[in-house]
């Protein structure tokens, strides 16, 4: 998890890298045609309820595990599972409405607002026995 607030963390700041590779990082990809695409660099540019996000995901074996983070808010989560039918992106997606439903556009509410208990402060651990899933918000 450490890591993963070090990158996260990076993605903001540029201390390594600088300005320019945060740039990069975020930079839409382009196709040949001259369309832009949401995905850059690993990253992929989206939308959950009217706030802009940047988030990426992964699989590999019986892992799986997603982050999302919502520049506008400050704020990012990650979603660590070590079960191969877990949905990490549901979960962030559930628990980014918990700390952000205020800031988010009521009309667009796409699920339930997960009622799990999670604390508020910066790198808390919340396990889901349930899911096999560790969720963190980091901001």
């Amino acid at each position: 998890i450490d890591d993963w607030l070090h990158w996260d963390r990076n993605l903001s700041e540029g201390t390594v890298g600088g300005d320019a590779w945060i740039r990069q990082m975020h930079q839409h990809g382009v196709l040949t045609a001259g369309d832009t695409i949401p995905y850059a660099f690993g990253l992929v540019h989206g939308d959950h309820r009217g706030l802009a996000t940047v988030s990426h995901g992964g699989a590999w074996v019986g892992f799986r595990a997603a982050m999302s983070r919502y520049p506008s808010a400050d704020r990012s989560f990650v979603a660590l599972c070590n079960r191969a039918d877990a949905d990490p992106t549901g979960l962030l997606l559930e628990v980014a409405e918990v700390y952000l439903n205020d800031q988010m556009d009521a009309d667009r509410r796409r699920r339930k607002t997960c009622r799990r208990p999670l604390c508020s402060r910066a790198g808390h651990v919340e396990r889901h026995a349930q899911t096999a899933c560790t969720a963190v918000l980091h901001r």
